[in-house]
């Protein structure tokens, strides 16, 4: 929060918006952020920014605060074959993060570029990123259950994932909102 309030931005005002509990006034610059969430969205393997991503938010958020906030629309994926994080600047400067192929991996190829690691343990499966090399990814339970062979990373340590699979991290989720609103 120390780097919002020390943006070099100053108030809009009036701020159409209580100010956060404990405040009197709002500070006259710096950026507060102020969370609205809106409707579930059903999970979609690709969302874009474009057609899809306007009917989405259309959809789902309150037309009326358009001029006053950016909209945010936490997808699995931007496009086919890509693990961006994030894409800014839709109508509006709308933007979207996206973390689903983020913490998926449980043990990669290593120095060889080639996957020595060729039987899973539990529920883990080899499969192709994408980039096209196979690795092996994490199973339904989200939870790392192989050990690497060979030269192979072990993308995640055995037993854990689970709460980063597919989401990334608390860090990486505020960085990528950092990063796009930046």
């Amino acid at each position: 929060m120390a780097t919002f309030d020390g943006a070099p931005v100053q108030a809009f005002s009036p701020c159409p918006y209580p100010p956060p509990i404990g405040q009197v006034s709002h500070d006259p610059s710096g950026i507060d952020l102020v969370f609205l969430p809106g409707n579930p969205v059903p999970e979609q393997p690709i969302l874009g920014l474009g057609a899809p991503f306007r009917a989405v938010r259309d959809a789902n958020f309150n037309a009326v605060l358009r001029p006053y906030v950016h909209y945010a629309v936490f997808v699995h994926n931007q496009a086919a074959a890509t693990s961006s994080s994030g894409l800014c600047c839709g109508a509006n400067t709308d933007f979207i993060v996206s973390l689903g192929a983020w913490h998926s991996t449980c043990v990669g190829p290593g120095a060889n570029n080639v996957l020595d690691t060729t039987t899973p343990t539990g529920d883990d499966v080899v499969q192709p990123d994408i980039g096209g090399v196979n690795v092996v990814g994490m199973g339904s339970d989200r939870t790392c259950d192989t050990t690497a062979t060979g030269d192979d990373d072990q993308g995640e340590p055995v037993g854990t994932g689970s709460a980063d699979n597919q989401v990334g991290t608390a860090r990486e989720q505020a960085g990528t909102i950092m990063h796009e609103l930046g």
